[in-house]
């Protein structure tokens, strides 16, 4: 990830007590094959901003193109409100398999995304070879 200036304008529903936390987003590649990840970071209220959620999860067995990801079981729910609430993404209908459950994969817009972090959306699309 470069550095770029975030902000923190997004809402994400914790999935308790109504406490909604203040996100940005975060594009990145995951090291071992590239792959499109894409997480919640928050601000801590000092300045210091930490991830607040994946959005996505790795599944390295799972053949998927260039701005597909399959989507976390963490807070699932939440998960998959943000990415239609935000306009993130849409659901391929495909599902990933792995010894750890069934996950959806879903195939993100980049362009929406690199509205929020372009410059992490340009380092994802230069990777790819995409224009």
């Amino acid at each position: 990830m470069t550095e770029e200036k975030q902000e923190y304008g997004l809402d994400f529903d914790l999935g308790y007590n109504g406490r909604i936390e203040k996100v940005g987003i975060e594009v990145a590649r995951y090291s071992d094959n590239g792959r499109l990840f894409v997480g919640l970071i928050a601000d801590d209220g000092e300045g210091c901003p930490g991830p607040a959620a994946d959005l996505t999860v790795n599944i390295p067995e799972f053949t998927m193109k260039p701005g597909e990801a399959a989507i976390t079981d963490d807070m699932r729910r939440q998960v998959l409100k943000f990415i239609q609430d935000n306009r993130l993404a849409e659901d391929t209908g495909k599902t990933a398999f792995s010894g750890m459950g069934m996950y959806p994969v879903f195939r993100f817009d980049l362009e929406r995304l690199a509205q929020f972090a372009p410059d992490d959306v340009a380092d994802f699309k230069k990777a790819w070879g995409i224009s």
